[in-house]
């Protein structure tokens, strides 16, 4: 069984985990556009929910700006937590 929506690119990401760790480095989503190289608008709408299965370039490029794991951006049923 599909665990995603149809149509779903990648794994489900933890939009708080994103917007946490944006916000303890000290990031605007405007910096974090900048250095990931994915649109602001973009990134606002991953953090507010409306986009929770980016495509697995974007989830990756936002942990390489952010310095952490992908896993760190995942929903927490996909890590096993």
């Amino acid at each position: 069984m599909d665990k995603h929506p149809r149509g779903a690119r990648g794994p489900r990401v933890n939009a708080r985990a994103i917007r946490g760790i944006r916000v303890e480095r000290g990031y605007t989503q405007t910096e974090l556009a900048r250095r990931s190289g994915v649109g602001q608008s973009h990134i606002s709408r991953i953090e507010l929910g409306a986009r929770p299965y980016p495509d697995p370039r974007i989830t990756k490029a936002l942990a390489d700006a952010l310095g952490c794991k992908v896993v760190d951006l995942l929903a927490a049923d996909l890590v096993g937590v």
